[in-house]
């Protein structure tokens, strides 16, 4: 079950990984911020998006809710679906703006329309107003996809903190019953249990970052 999940040639890395950061950590490198102070200065750090960016910014509505996303069109034309693309950062740093270079290169490889959601962090905004967010995107897209992209055929996904808001988004778009339109996920590296309770959790639940 939970052995064929992961990759062979990634698992044999794994106490390697573990050991260089304990041995980062007992040197007195510093792993993450410790309050909010140091937070603000991380997220200062980050790099900006390119200036030449051809990403368009809009405000996706749907119901009450409303969230800022960055829309990158293939240079193509056509779009074959949308990408709801959802950034990773732990729930606290980084913004969809700076994955505008890697959103182009997907939406001219692929030819599909990619939104990232620019979803409110922690700790200024604490769960759930991520996945409240993304849904908010998620929902804009299912409902107006056609009129604004010309396709209703969605894909979403993300990366680390983006492939668990990514999996949560789905979980809610089934409660309503929404799935009919995602052609398909694209989960890299998510935490998918951060109670730690089943045996996948477990792996993880004492990582610094959960």
């Amino acid at each position: 079950g939970l052995v064929n999940l992961i990759d062979e040639g990634s698992a044999v890395h794994v106490e390697e990984s573990r050991t260089f950061y304990a041995a980062k950590q007992a040197a007195g490198g510093q792993q993450g911020p410790t309050n909010h102070e140091e937070l603000k200065e991380a997220r200062s750090s980050l790099p900006t998006g390119p200036a030449d960016s051809r990403t368009v910014e809009r405000i996706a509505r749907a119901g009450k809710g409303q969230v800022p996303v960055r829309v990158t069109s293939p240079s193509s034309g056509g779009s074959r679906a949308t990408y709801l693309d959802i950034h990773g950062g732990g729930l606290y740093m980084d913004s969809a703006t700076r994955s505008d270079p890697r959103n182009t290169r997907l939406a001219d490889g692929l030819g599909v329309t990619v939104v990232s959601v620019e979803y409110r962090l922690a700790p200024e905004h604490p769960w759930p107003a991520a996945p409240d967010d993304c849904e908010t995107a998620a929902l804009w897209l299912v409902e107006e996809g056609r009129k604004a992209f010309g396709t209703e055929r969605m894909l979403i996904g993300g990366a680390s903190a983006g492939a668990t808001l990514a999996t949560t988004t789905l979980l809610r778009l089934r409660d309503r019953d929404l799935v009919h339109p995602i052609l398909g996920a694209v989960l890299q590296f998510g935490a998918y249990d951060l109670s730690g309770q089943s045996p996948g959790g477990r792996l993880y639940a004492d990582e610094w970052f959960i």
